[in-house]
């Protein structure tokens, strides 16, 4: 930007005018004209100034305004670039400085553990030989886990309450085990490792519970009050 003041600076003294005569033509002030030589654009209240008065000063002198401020804008633009590199130039040496930090103060962390542990070892009675091994036996022996007894996988359970005669197909993790008819008040019970899948002739006759909790086997039942549920271990099926 150094640039736009030199050629003002050297465009009026080649005209022979003073910095008063060229205030007197244009009516800007003379530390406006000085700030514009200088290439102080800071000196002025707003860019838009900075703007105007270098269109003016320009046109006084017989430059080219327009070419003045493609300059201008030309300038203002590597400028930024370049404070946006400077940035980044100095976010990666704040970034380096901050791992040497770290390792520093991790590297010190350790050295003080070390020396903490030294200290602890030193402070320790000696023990012989046969004394050290006797005391790993029966802490070996006070520790030794119990071995543990796993647990019985829990059984699903199926209910059936026949409130009128209903035909019913049940397996039992994939096998069958029941197919036939239900009479009336009859209670039909099976057990599963996994889960059920059960087929009911008619719903409206019949009651099902998985582990205990009433199963809404109504929805989803063909218009001949036909249906097929899955129970899992999950329970989604099951009413509170």
């Amino acid at each position: 930007m150094k640039e736009i003041g030199g050629i003002l600076k050297k465009a009026r003294e080649s005209k022979k005018l003073s910095i008063g005569e060229v205030h007197k033509s244009t009516k800007i002030k003379e530390a406006y004209i000085t700030a514009l030589e200088n290439d102080d654009v800071k000196a002025f209240p707003a860019e838009l100034y900075y703007k105007n008065f270098l269109k003016n000063y320009a046109k006084c002198l017989d430059l080219k305004a327009d070419e003045l401020l493609e300059k201008y804008e030309s300038a203002k633009k590597e400028e930024y670039k370049n404070e946006i590199k400077e940035q980044i130039k100095n976010n990666a040496i704040n970034q380096k400085q901050q791992k040497k930090l770290i390792i520093t103060l991790v590297f010190a962390a350790v050295m003080c553990a070390a020396l903490i542990v030294f200290e602890f070892l030193l402070k320790q009675p000696k023990t012989s030989p046969a004394e050290y091994l006797e005391d790993v036996k029966i802490s070996s022996a006070a520790i030794a886990p119990k071995p543990e007894i796993p647990a019985e996988p829990r059984k699903q359970k199926l209910s059936l309450d026949a409130s009128g005669s209903v035909w019913v197909s049940i397996e039992a993790d994939n096998k069958k085990v029941f197919e036939g008819i239900v009479n009336k008040d009859e209670n039909k019970t099976f057990s599963a490792d996994n889960g059920f899948a059960v087929k009911i002739g008619n719903v409206l006759n019949a009651a099902v519970y998985f582990n205990d909790k009433k199963v809404d086997i109504t929805s989803g039942a063909s218009k001949n009050k036909v249906n097929s549920i899955i129970l899992k271990k999950t329970e989604e099926n099951a009413i509170e």
